[in-house]
């Protein structure tokens, strides 16, 4: 939501930059988005660095940003020439994002910048394009989007883009180690907006005297505070934390908390939760490294699974996941594990969007736990591959000036998901199914059942580091070759690691490419 500009106000409070800055109310008591804000700007071969526009966060109302001392036009300009310049003689592949954190004492600022060029090549091979495009050069795009064996457009020299999030040096603490911005998720989440961004910097026309390219970052800046709001309200880091008194175990969450502290539900017929369902839950939500949404009609129940499935997640994981919340439109691709409260979860695999499940890096586990299913996206590198055909046919589609809606017409998410049944014994996931049975043999006193389970835990990163190591004796043996790209049996891999089903195998990869991201980069598997 923008908030409108007041044409009473005083010279001394006004800046050059008022015609190109927005502010966008949060509706938030915190203090953590005071002084916050977004700059674009660009190097211009003729005039240097040069600011496109700012985003200042207004939260309630409160803050008084217009002519806030902190964000003046000398700071605005000596972070755009202090940022850009730093980068003009950088050494950066056509299509590269690179990400640079600054603290300036001087001026008493933290920085995270964003640097990109406005080529798309390394997304949909259509050839790639300067800041400022001719029409022709747009036709030409356009071409190559309907007929793949037209010729490339040529290479236009490229110039740098950087979009900086600024927050005074003593919010520091309250960005780096409270949200996102430690972790992989807060890059995935601008990875997303550069992109975007980019198609429509091109190919959208202006509305009024703001680009539509300019409207989607605000958008996208709107929904970053939101998600952070989010995460201080509902985080389970934040919880756990805040109840717990025992500092040596103030980041753990209690086992009376989860469906393990109470036998009648998972052993009883008439139970609401199974054990079968609860090994297909923790099952899939570790092969799908964490990214789990649990959705169900009472918040109790859902909170509880959340729970449940938490104990199984690194402490840094679990920065990243949320408690129930009751509103669709508040799920977030860049959060872990997250809840949702509703009348009728069956729904929500037919209105979650497939541009949702693919703004992740990773696949996704989405368990009804009303009516006892779970379902998830594909994984491992057919994941990848579907992933990359969806941003092709995305970009397509905002090339050709539709909607997005439009996508989710023609790609629903029901499309790209499977329910998972254990019918048959190759599918059984032997090893965390030990894990529980196992599990169940240990009193919740003493946190002896939390000890056991991240005892587990570091067996099965043992386990991923011995795939890994033969997967790099493997690659080793074909460095010689042009083609990188090796082919491994998976009964072979059974036998080196010491299991027995087709899930469990999944789980350790999960483990593994958690531990190597680049993991199935050259790898595929042959039964």
């Amino acid at each position: 939501m923008e908030k409108e500009k007041d044409p009473d106000i005083s010279p001394k409070n006004s800046s050059k930059f008022d015609a190109i800055t927005t502010e966008i109310i949060i509706d938030s008591e915190e203090e953590q988005f005071c002084d916050v804000s977004f700059l674009l700007s660009i190097f211009d071969n003729i005039v240097g660095p040069k600011i496109m526009h700012i985003w200042k966060y207004d939260a309630c109302g409160k803050n008084s940003l217009r002519g806030n001392s902190h964000l003046s036009d000398y700071l605005l300009k000596y972070i755009a020439i202090h940022t850009l310049n730093g980068e003009l003689y950088q050494d950066k592949l056509m299509g590269q994002i690179k990400y640079r954190i600054y603290f300036i004492k001087e001026v008493n600022c933290a920085i995270f910048s964003v640097f990109f060029d406005a080529q798309t090549a390394d997304i949909n091979d259509f050839g790639s394009s300067c800041n400022i495009m001719k029409k022709i050069d747009l036709k030409c795009l356009n071409d190559n989007l309907n007929n793949k064996n037209c010729k490339k457009i040529q290479n236009f020299q490229t110039q740098n883009n950087c979009l900086s999030l600024i927050f005074p040096l003593d919010k520091k603490d309250s960005f780096f180690n409270k949200t996102l911005l430690n972790t992989n998720v807060f890059l995935n989440f601008f990875e997303n907006i550069i992109l975007e961004f980019k198609v429509y910097a091109h190919i959208r026309p202006k509305i009024g005297k703001v680009s539509s390219a300019i409207e989607y970052l605000t958008t996208s800046i709107k929904h970053f505070g939101e998600m952070i709001q989010n995460l201080n309200r509902n985080g389970i880091f934040k919880t756990i934390t805040s109840f717990n008194v025992d500092k040596e175990n103030e980041n753990m969450i209690p086992i009376d908390e989860t469906f393990f502290n109470d036998a009648y539900l998972t052993s009883s017929t008439n139970s609401l939760i199974t054990n079968e369902f609860v090994l297909k839950s923790v099952t899939s939500h570790l092969i799908t490294n964490y990214n789990t949404i649990i959705v169900g009609k009472t918040s109790a129940l859902v909170n509880k699974m959340i729970n449940t499935l938490a104990i199984f997640m690194p402490k840094e994981k679990i920065r990243l996941s949320c408690y129930a919340i009751q509103d669709t439109g508040l799920l977030c691709p860049y959060f872990l594990l997250q809840g949702l409260v509703t009348e009728y979860p069956e729904k929500l695999t037919s209105i979650l969007e497939a541009d949702f499940l693919f703004k992740r890096n990773h696949p996704t586990t989405i368990i009804d736990i009303s009516n006892k299913t779970v379902c998830r996206t594909s994984i491992g590198k057919e994941f990848i591959h579907i992933k990359e055909q969806f941003i092709r046919e995305k970009i397509k589609i905002l090339y050709n000036n539709m909607s997005l809606s439009q996508l989710n017409v023609l790609y629903p998410a029901n499309k790209y998901l499977n329910w998972i049944s254990y019918s048959t014994n190759e599918n059984q996931p032997k090893l965390i199914e030990k894990l529980l049975q196992e599990l169940e043999l240990f009193d919740i006193e003493f946190g002896i059942k939390q000890s056991f389970i991240e005892k587990k835990l570091l067996d099965l990163n043992l386990m991923a580091l011995s795939l890994i190591e033969y997967i790099n004796s493997k690659l080793l043996e074909t460095s010689h070759k042009t083609n990188k790209s090796i082919k491994i049996s998976s009964k072979k891999l059974f036998r080196i690691i010491d299991i027995s089903s087709d899930e469990d195998l999944n789980v350790i990869l999960a483990f593994a490419n958690n531990l190597k991201p680049d993991l199935f980069r050259n790898l595929n598997f042959s039964n």
